[in-house]
């Protein structure tokens, strides 16, 4: 089951980039360096909201599909926590 940490409302932070990213465990580059979690671009409640579109969206997703970063810190199997560190 996927059930993703960053929606406890404590998660999200700007990396020193300016980019709005739910979760510490986020790549450096990956799908959250896009101008519409870019605060210098938008408003940070537009950025979370657009972050909680992708969450949305990821929850609909079948294990194998699951974004990378999801799948490996908040998909649980036969409730054990699966970490990647």
């Amino acid at each position: 089951m996927f059930k993703p940490k960053c929606l406890n409302g404590k998660e999200g932070f700007i990396n020193a980039e300016g980019f709005y990213k739910p979760c510490c465990w986020r790549p450096t580059k990956d799908y959250f360096n896009k101008d519409e979690f870019n605060i210098a671009i938008v408003d940070i409640t537009d950025a979370i909201s657009s972050t909680k579109k992708f969450i949305e969206l990821q929850q609909k997703q079948s294990p194998q599909d699951l974004d990378f970063t999801c799948y490996h810190h908040c998909y649980l199997d036969n409730n054990t926590e699966r970490d990647v560190y």
